[in-house]
């Protein structure tokens, strides 16, 4: 089994099969890194792939509302998820 195919085979998860997929893209599936500046600097472009900052921002933003909602008792959510289904077009 080649270096390609050992990796898609252990890719059991979506982030695993991406971190892969880029991995072999960054060295074509011929060898890891050599060096540990190689390392890091193919770590840095998988990172980059997976989390580019478009996703943190929302994923901040996603973490920001469930925490807030979290802080919630059950009338401040019905209240809430009330008034947001009733927003106009126009606040959208």
């Amino acid at each position: 089994m080649n270096v390609r195919q050992t990796c898609l085979a252990k890719a059991h998860s979506d982030f695993l099969f991406l971190f892969c997929h880029v991995f072999l893209l960054l060295t074509d599936g011929e060898r890891g890194p050599r060096t540990e500046a190689e390392a890091e600097s193919m770590s840095a472009a998988v990172w980059r792939a997976t989390w580019p900052e478009p996703r943190i921002r929302q994923r901040a933003f996603n973490t920001f509302g469930m925490d807030m909602l979290l802080t919630l008792d059950l009338k401040q959510i019905r209240e809430f998820f009330n008034a947001f289904f009733s927003l106009s077009d126009f606040h959208w």
